[in-house]
């Protein structure tokens, strides 16, 4: 067996796995309490509580509120993200290893087309269709950075022109932003009410009237379709609705780009929700889908790597012409060369073992017992919430969504409740998620006479807790989130006044990376920690004493 054998074997074996039962469960936590299931509640086993490990002397006052800014070593569960913060499986190693027994070191390591490079491209040409040109990039925001840089190159949008969108991810509207361009998004957050109100599981969707009127003025020239709709919830959407809106942008003559950084997990819910794909492999609806579009960008650390992004552009494409793919590539190679400082056939910043990581990350997304058995734990744990405290959160792919607005019902949605509920957990008990809601897509702006207008109206302020791959069991998760969930059941949330204020805020996409914060209310917010504290110390001390821990019945 040679490398090329090794690596594309692993592909097939994992992408023909069938998992029936997995996808059951897939299907019953994601139907339980819903309307479209008849809101039959599928009932989650309770979870044993985890000893917490709370330093007192930790104050709410002692780090950032920025989430971005508190080293990592603080947290018990880091929920941030979900990118690049997967742990290997075993095969994944193995394969790695037995990788670099047959391919010599100055090949694994050459500066023009090393190996890993060449089986990257046969790699991707497998997963994804013969009919892309592949540009590897460091990772999924360098790809769509590069991607809008050439489209405006080539001449396929200029400064002033828009683009509509379910909804893009922040850093998505930041590039667009960036170029002079503008994003709308069509899909409302999924919020709660949304959530379990709705008649289908795809709430990526977008509605067939509405992008019909959006689309009919020609300022708008690019359809983006976000998989799944991280931003809007971690929500799917439908094949049916995809091809809809693929045929209607191609009458219109708007090009469609696929943000395809989480496709395994929406081809999960369509092969697992969608009529006529029971029978179809996830791979197999993720190229049907890709065969769509005119490019696509991805980034490989949601797909079980460590690093890894990639540009695709579709040479079948029956917009884009010759002249055009040309100038595409000529945009995208120099890029690569002269703005990131790698070559494009030699190695596009990756390491040799990044690249190997990158397809053994792929094999594993490919497969549908592993993509499944993740996607279930987010539903579980999201079910075990709202059955047992009645928690405002909806469940994506990949991650929780809080509407935090109704956490704190009484902080100002102009004073971030998102990001005020995520620093209360990061203070009280050692977990940090990310704050996707007003503060990212609500158009704040602050006036000089010092007030502040939200131009978006939305329908909750969410603060998104992505679940990292094969890194936490589902009682750690629940452990931690119990906390936050009984203090809602009480009430002893309801009456915080006092949110955030950002300083120098800039609505561009990226100020919650780096952005500032000001307590509104410091000592209400230092008391609502040690609030939360002594509910951590009482459900754990209430487990200790639990029959079922002692061996009782």
């Amino acid at each position: 067996m040679n490398a090329s054998q090794l690596l594309l074997g692993a592909l097939h074996r994992h992408a023909s796995n069938d998992a029936p039962a997995v996808l059951e469960k897939v299907r019953s936590v994601f139907s339980s309490g819903r309307k479209f299931a008849g809101y039959k509640t599928h009932e989650v086993i309770d979870s044993e509580y985890a000893s917490p490990s709370i330093e007192p002397e930790d104050s709410g006052e002692d780090f950032s509120c920025n989430p971005f800014a508190v080293p990592s070593k603080f947290f018990a569960l880091d929920l941030l993200t979900d990118s690049g913060t997967s742990k290997l499986t075993e095969e994944q190693r193995e394969i790695a290893e037995r990788y670099r027994e047959l391919v010599p070191s100055i090949e694994m390591f050459s500066y023009a087309r090393c190996a890993p490079r060449e089986h990257l491209e046969q790699f991707l040409s497998e997963c994804f269709g013969e009919q892309f040109s592949y540009y590897p990039a460091l990772q999924g925001r360098a790809a769509e950075k590069m991607l809008l840089q050439a489209t405006v190159e080539a001449g396929l949008q200029k400064p002033g022109d828009c683009i509509i969108s379910n909804r893009p991810f922040d850093t998505t509207k930041g590039h667009i932003c960036a170029l002079g361009l503008h994003v709308i998004a069509l899909t409302p957050l999924a919020s709660p009410e949304r959530y379990y109100e709705s008649d289908s599981v795809f709430l990526g969707n977008i509605a067939d009237s509405e992008f019909l009127q959006m689309s009919a003025d020609p300022k708008y020239r690019l359809l983006l379709l976000t998989l799944t709709d991280n931003g809007g919830g971690g929500q799917p959407v439908s094949m049916d609705n995809f091809k809809f809106l693929v045929s209607k942008a191609r009458e219109r003559g708007l090009l469609v780009w696929c943000d395809a950084c989480r496709i395994f997990e929406n081809a999960l819910f369509i092969k697992t929700f969608e009529q006529g794909y029971e029978h179809t492999t996830i791979t197999d609806i993720v190229k049907e889908i890709l065969s769509l579009v005119d490019f696509s960008t991805m980034s490989f650390k949601k797909m079980y790597s460590h690093a890894g992004g990639s540009i695709l552009v579709n040479r079948a494409s029956p917009v884009l012409s010759e002249a055009v793919l040309q100038r595409l590539d000529r945009s995208i190679k120099r890029q690569t060369t002269t703005d990131y400082g790698n070559g494009y056939r030699s190695y596009s910043g990756l390491t040799g073992e990044a690249m190997v990581e990158m397809m053994t990350g792929l094999a594993m997304a490919c497969d549908e017992e592993i993509t499944g058995r993740r996607i279930a734990q987010v539903g579980t744990v999201g079910s075990y919430l709202k059955q047992k405290y009645n928690l405002p959160v909806i469940a994506g792919g990949h991650a929780l969504y809080i509407a935090a607005d109704q956490v704190l019902p009484n902080v100002p949605l102009t004073d971030c409740p998102a990001e005020t509920l995520n620093a209360l957990m990061m203070a009280s008990i050692k977990l940090r998620g990310c704050g996707l809601g007003l503060l990212v897509y609500g158009g704040r702006v602050e006036h000089e006479d010092g007030s502040i207008e939200l131009k978006n109206e939305l329908t909750m302020d969410s603060l998104r807790l992505a679940i990292p791959r094969n890194q936490y069991g589902d009682s750690e998760i629940i452990s931690r989130l119990s906390i936050v969930g009984e203090a809602h059941a009480l009430g002893l949330l309801t009456s915080l006044q006092g949110g955030l204020c950002p300083k120098d805020y800039v609505d561009d996409g990226f100020y919650h990376f780096g952005g500032e914060y000001d307590y509104c209310k410091p000592g209400e917010f230092k008391s609502t920690v040690e609030q939360l504290r002594r509910i951590s110390v009482r459900l754990w001390k209430s487990e200790k004493q639990s029959p079922h821990r002692n061996g009782g019945a």
